[in-house]
């Protein structure tokens, strides 16, 4: 359990799974089977949408006890770390950003250690690209997004469809991210990418409107 969580009720996994598989069906409607491109897009949009809500309601809540962020690095670090252990119980792997690469070196078992106030800050392979200023492009890699694992992997028959249903699938995360950010006052768009093998994907968060710096 981690530090945000103490005292609140926990939702098991396996139940987060299956709301989440229902809310893809839902979004498809009665021809899921077989979803026309316009279908697919429509549903894309819904999920994404319902992620974008989820992620507002969440980040207030996460964060209503903590002192104010002072930058938006520092946010996009909590995404990686705080806000995905409370969502996946797991670290986002790698956090890239202005051209270097912030590995998150925790493995993601650490969320079965001690609480997250008592772990060590989040460590970086390059301190130079800890620029609490830096703004602009963030790419987050999960090496095993529990959505995605649970989606059928693609065959030669099925490579298109499981493709879709993956794209699908990574919406609400998306959302997810894009809300949060909303939420600490940073207006960003995040696409997420499919790597050639599931469940690793690639959510790009591209910065338009920063968090306000604190007052002095």
């Amino acid at each position: 359990m981690s530090a945000l969580s103490q005292g609140r009720h926990q939702v098991a996994e396996s139940t987060f799974s299956f709301l989440h598989m229902e809310l893809v069906q839902m979004a498809l409607g009665p021809n899921s089977a077989t979803p026309t491109t316009s279908q697919l897009q429509l549903a894309s949009r819904k999920i994404e949408a319902i992620g974008f809500q989820v992620g507002q309601r969440l980040v207030e809540r996460y964060t209503k006890d903590r002192p104010r962020f002072t930058d938006t690095l520092e946010i996009i670090k909590f995404i990686c770390k705080d806000f995905w252990v409370e969502v996946y119980r797991k670290q986002i792997d790698k956090l890239q950003t202005n051209n270097r690469v912030c590995a998150l070196l925790r493995p993601s078992s650490a969320i079965l250690g001690p609480p997250l106030s008592r772990r060590a800050p989040l460590t970086c392979c390059f301190c130079c690209a800890c620029d609490g200023n830096a703004q602009g492009v963030y790419m987050l890699q999960d090496n095993s997004h529990p959505t995605l694992a649970r989606c059928s992997a693609p065959t030669a028959t099925s490579a298109s469809t499981a493709k879709q249903m993956a794209a699908l699938h990574i919406k609400f995360p998306s959302g997810l991210i894009r809300g949060a950010l909303s939420g600490l006052g940073v207006i960003a768009s995040v696409s997420a990418t499919i790597e050639s093998e599931l469940p690793r994907c690639q959510f790009t968060i591209k910065i338009t409107a920063p968090s306000a710096p604190p007052p002095a």
